[in-house]
């Protein structure tokens, strides 16, 4: 059983794969002030609670993008199992090229969705991730990861405006009926939601473009399905996209 784990800004994901597919998600709190005990009665409760056996994990992989949280995981993880813990950073073996000129700035969930994609499309492929931040990953046709864009996340921007504002609400991140806002609840999605919505097309066809053409575009990440199906750019949506590319990279660097 492999145990893969996406750690991110707000969330962190855990997937449990018995070699045909992922049986098992766990969505839990990225809480940097935690110890490590306190994480190991974590994963020993979502375990139980779900009857996986802890010695069944022959292998572990990790991304992360909080290194407070990094050595955190590492820890608790080698209190409950024996078995071998990868650390996805660039200079581990990647069915891509991180052709950057500062390979070590590239975030590891960003690698992970590049192989990810990249060995589902084996084309030009655009990755976008709805995540705490909004980020589009560029990969060429040939495996090259050139680079990315990132902005706030949808849910960054609105509790950094309903947060830094007297009158505005935190509201359900959906459509409205109308982009001429009616009512506040509606003018904060309309500049939001549909807001959001030109920015990622407007990103997706410059990248595209600098790609020479023709790229595939996937969406990612757990607000991917707030606004995806409004981008027609967006050909796929897979929320577990990290996790598929983590378990890629674990398998290209079994021994």
């Amino acid at each position: 059983m492999l145990l893969a784990i996406d750690i991110g800004n707000t969330n962190t994901v855990l997937g449990l794969h018995n070699g045909d597919t992922y049986e098992q998600h766990f969505r839990i709190q990225s809480a940097p002030e935690k110890m490590p005990d306190e994480y190991v009665l974590t994963f020993l409760g979502l375990f139980r609670e779900h009857g996986v056996d802890p010695e069944s994990i022959s292998r572990v992989v990790v991304s992360s993008v909080v290194p407070a949280l990094s050595d955190t995981f590492q820890e608790a993880i080698g209190r409950i199992t024996q078995a071998p813990i990868l650390l996805v950073t660039p200079y581990v073996k990647l069915n891509v090229t991180i052709d950057t000129p500062h390979p070590d700035e590239v975030g590891a969930d960003l690698i992970a969705n590049a192989c990810a994609a990249y060995e589902r499309f084996q084309k030009n492929c655009i990755i976008v991730d709805f995540g705490t931040a909004l980020t589009f990953v560029a990969v060429t046709g040939e495996g090259r990861f050139l680079g990315a864009a990132f902005a706030p996340g949808l849910n960054t921007a609105m509790r950094s405006l309903s947060g830094g504002t007297a009158q505005l609400p935190q509201v359900s991140l959906e459509p409205p009926p109308r982009t001429i806002g009616e009512n506040t609840v509606h003018a904060l999605q309309s500049g939001i939601v549909i807001g959001y919505t030109g920015l990622a097309e407007k990103l997706i066809s410059r990248m595209d473009a600098e790609l020479g053409g023709n790229s595939a575009v996937i969406a990612t990440g757990g607000l991917s399905g707030a606004v995806s199906s409004h981008i027609p750019q967006i050909q796929e949506v897979d929320p577990w996209l990290t996790l598929s590319g983590l378990k890629l990279i674990a398998d290209l660097n079994r021994r």
